[in-house]
């Protein structure tokens, strides 16, 4: 298994320290910064699968690096660890999907190393999500896109078809397809299970139909921008839950356009 990075930002000493013995004998390799510009020069110089900021530092505090390091590394899961009274301060920020979690000092040793876990595992469930994603473009989303073409295909090409179905069935994350005037074209069992209005009909069903108008124009405008795109919208709500929607394009033989969509809870645990 690849050793997991993580990069931990506080102006005092006396904490840094306390991070660092603390995961010592942990598979990890550990980053320390002192300040906001050195903890951007280390992620500049290295991959980082998961930052954990203080709240409270001059200069530019954890919520406004976090918000950088989103920006420019989107892939980077960024934590908050900061005292009970700056709660209120970061909750926004939790929901709009700047941070994943908001961690307390002090903090209690075997629960914060808990949370890191559940954090890099979140990180490889997302990698693994758009792996996915990709995988299904090419080998199963733009040949299921065109029944006709589907038709005339022989059996080994149609058995092997087959079997991309039921993998994209199966697939726990709701995944739908969108051709570029925001009609759908297919959707899995967890992207029916989610939306309901799809339950009665998938094929040529409007965006409109299944999503507010706000998410519906987004998602449009994604589809018809000329350059290849992989966006993350975060935390947006449907059904009481927050979502963000991932958007590949494809184009199936230059006569079907469209996007992948693939829809991640904004937070797996608890």
């Amino acid at each position: 298994m690849t050793q997991k990075t993580i990069l931990f930002v506080d102006d005092e000493p006396i904490v840094l320290s306390s991070l660092e013995r603390l995961f010592r004998k942990d598979n990890y390799t550990i980053y320390i910064a002192s300040n906001s510009n050195e903890a951007l020069k280390l992620l500049e110089e290295n991959p980082v699968e998961l930052i954990v900021s203080d709240y409270r530092m001059p200069e530019m505090n954890g919520l406004e690096l976090l918000k950088i390091v989103k920006d420019i590394y989107p892939t980077t899961i960024r934590v908050i660890l900061s005292g009970y009274a700056d709660f209120h301060n970061v909750v926004a920020s939790i929901n709009e999907g700047q941070i994943y979690r908001f961690c307390h000092k002090p903090w209690d040793n075997e629960e914060f190393k808990i949370t890191v876990k559940q954090c890099l595992e979140y990180h490889d469930l997302l990698k693994q999500n758009r792996i996915l994603m990709r995988r299904l473009q090419k080998q199963n989303i733009e040949l299921q896109a065109d029944n006709n073409y589907l038709e005339k295909k022989n059996k080994t090409n149609n058995f092997s078809m087959k079997i991309y179905q039921n993998i994209l069935q199966k697939l726990p994350t709701p995944i739908l397809a969108v051709d570029i005037t925001g009609k759908i074209l297919l959707a899995n069992n967890a992207a029916v299970s989610l939306l309901p209005p799809l339950a009665e009909k998938v094929y040529k069903t409007p965006i409109e139909a299944v999503f507010d108008k706000d998410i519906s124009e987004y998602i449009l405008s994604l589809l018809r921008v000329d350059d290849a795109i992989d966006i993350s919208r975060t935390s947006f709500e449907l059904e009481e839950k927050s979502f963000s929607i991932q958007v590949e394009k494809f184009d199936l033989n230059n006569t079907i356009k469209g996007g992948i969509l693939v829809l991640t809870p904004s937070e797996i645990y608890k």
